[in-house]
């Protein structure tokens, strides 16, 4: 009997659980949120990845934070919300945490495999490629503006 392979075994435990962090900031009483380029830089994404066994999903969001764009911080416990997508077949779902953002590095594990941008949420919207963070990211916007303009005051 020919042994399963590893996307066939994936896709029969249903989507692969991922999580992402939603890094915000209030400048000029605007908010702009934090994206990197995916791992080939052809388009803007949040930092984003996989689950890993026993991880919490908002440590895993506080994690690729890190890695992905440098960002040190705490993720909230609950997302603020979550979306699918499919990559090479496969589906995804991605839970996503607002990022408490305490430090801003200069150097981090995958600076050399991606750049990262504070943009206006608005131009976010329109950068993002993902339908599902594309819509995410507009249904939060009055959410993330109050949000910012608390912790700014």
């Amino acid at each position: 009997m020919p042994r399963a392979t590893n996307r066939q075994r994936e896709s029969s435990k249903g989507p692969r659980r991922q999580a992402a962090a939603l890094a915000c900031r209030l400048r000029r009483r605007r908010v702009e949120v934090l994206l990197v380029t995916s791992s080939g830089g052809g388009h803007w994404v949040v930092p984003k990845g996989h689950v890993e066994p026993g991880e919490r999903p908002w440590a895993s969001a506080q994690r690729e934070a890190l890695e992905e764009a440098g960002l040190v911080g705490r993720a909230k416990r609950s997302p603020v919300g979550r979306y699918r997508y499919t990559k090479h077949g496969l589906a995804r779902e991605v839970d996503v945490f607002l990022l408490d953002v305490h430090e801003v590095l200069d150097r981090w594990r995958e600076r050399r495999l991606r750049r990262r941008k504070w943009v206006e949420l608005e131009s976010a919207v329109e950068r993002v490629r993902e339908p599902g963070l594309k819509a995410l990211l507009h249904a939060s916007g009055k959410r993330l503006r109050a949000r910012a303009r608390r912790r700014s005051a």
